[in-house]
């Protein structure tokens, strides 16, 4: 096929559009329309199509937030239902709320008011503890002069278990100072004579023990003596395992109290005026049987360390009188009769004992008692020669009790 040149002539454009050829087919103006009206239509359908989806979509939002609502609506109905058939009960807990309020505060009250009242109570048994601590010592003095005035029934104090009326004659609240004497004579001038009771069972010992009366014997007929009690602690305050004793001062405090307790009137007196201190004897120290027996004390007694260690040197008189709680002092006497001797102790018979046993034990305890009980000092020390012909005649020898 031919195809026709094409010059400048061939297509030639002007004002009303494209000039064709002659002779060559022209575009039909009917199907131009047609595929216009077309695309057209396709254009209003896919507008069409996308509105209805919009609008179902709106219309299922409205229907989701109705739904909603709905269900919201229910949902309060019920709270409002449930509100209702439990506001009865509300109120009647919180009635009985408020019933338990008021009563709490009520024993709150009580118990503010019970504690203010011990708090005062308590304030005033201070005071007055401290006032009566304060006393002076001539206060005291007095009123151990009172006592000594009255005439005591003693076989009365003895059954009445603590409940006499002396038992009440109660000056001293301080008990921290029976370590040492505290009376100023003694401080200033030393004791006039010594009195020594040595007895582990006296701080728990009940109101009838003899040596509570032994000492009140010593406090009516010995007044102006000092008096050392050489007891133990341990049945007053007990040592656990594993754990240390307590402090010397709380021991000798502790067991003070207790002997102040049980004391009779004119002991008591001796006590209060400051005539009177506590020790707590080391009986393994002295070899005694245990902290409740010294039975005998005698191993104490034949102990240098003894006489050294358990006396204050220029306050404790040289002159000592040892007591026991098996004898009692029944008249006033003068000390000073007996000071140019060393030792006086009833005598028992000199046939007693047999084969020499008192001589040899007088002879061998004298020479432990010269020694300090030291082993290295024990060689320095030189053997004494203990003459004991005038005591000790064929083999027999007098022998001494050593307390009153």
């Amino acid at each position: 096929m031919l195809q026709p040149r094409l010059n400048k002539r061939t297509f030639r454009s002007n004002r009303t559009g494209l000039r064709y050829p002659k002779g060559a087919d022209r575009p039909n103006a009917n199907r131009l329309l047609s595929v216009c009206l077309l695309v057209l239509v396709l254009l209003i359908v896919a507008l069409l199509f996308q509105g209805s989806l919009i609008l179902k979509n709106e219309s299922e939002d409205v229907i989701t937030v109705d739904k909603n609502v709905d269900e919201v609506a229910s949902a309060a109905a019920v709270v409002n239902s449930k509100t209702d058939n439990l506001t009865p009960n509300m109120s009647q807990n919180s009635e009985s709320s408020t019933k338990e309020t008021e009563q709490d505060l009520h024993q709150v009250e009580v118990k503010k008011e019970t504690a203010e009242r011990r708090k005062v109570r308590k304030t005033k048994q201070k005071a007055e503890e401290k006032r009566q601590r304060q006393m002076t010592q001539e206060e005291r003095i007095l009123a151990a002069k009172n006592r000594m005035s009255k005439d005591y029934d003693y076989d009365e104090i003895r059954g009445s278990d603590g409940k006499h009326e002396s038992y009440q004659e109660q000056y001293m609240f301080d008990f921290s100072t029976f370590d040492k004497y505290t009376s100023p004579d003694v401080l200033q001038f030393g004791c006039n004579l010594t009195t020594v009771l040595v007895e582990p069972r006296l701080p728990t010992a009940d109101f009838s023990y003899a040596g509570l009366f032994t000492l009140e014997s010593v406090a009516t007929y010995v007044s102006y003596s000092c008096v050392v009690l050489q007891t133990s602690s341990c049945l007053v305050l007990p040592v656990k395992d594993g754990e240390d004793p307590e402090p010397m001062s709380r021991q000798i405090e502790e067991v003070a109290k207790k002997i102040y307790h049980r004391a009779l009137p004119m002991f008591r007196g001796m006590m209060e005026r400051g005539l009177v201190r506590i020790t707590i004897l080391d009986h393994s120290k002295y070899k005694l049987t245990d902290c409740t027996n010294f039975y005998t004390p005698s191993n104490a007694w034949m102990s240098v360390n003894y006489w050294k260690d358990e006396f204050i040197e220029k306050v404790d008189n040289e002159m000592i009188l040892i007591v026991q709680s098996d004898g009692v002092i029944c008249r006033d006497f003068d000390i000073q009769l007996w000071s140019d001797l060393a030792f006086v102790g009833a005598p028992w018979a000199p046939t007693r004992w047999h084969g020499g046993v008192v001589c040899n034990e007088l002879r061998d305890k004298f020479k432990e008692w010269t020694k300090l009980g030291n082993v290295e000092e024990a060689p320095n020390q030189s053997s004494p020669n203990l003459n004991l012909k005038k005591f000790c005649k064929n083999g027999h020898a007098p022998g001494f009790n050593g307390g009153w």
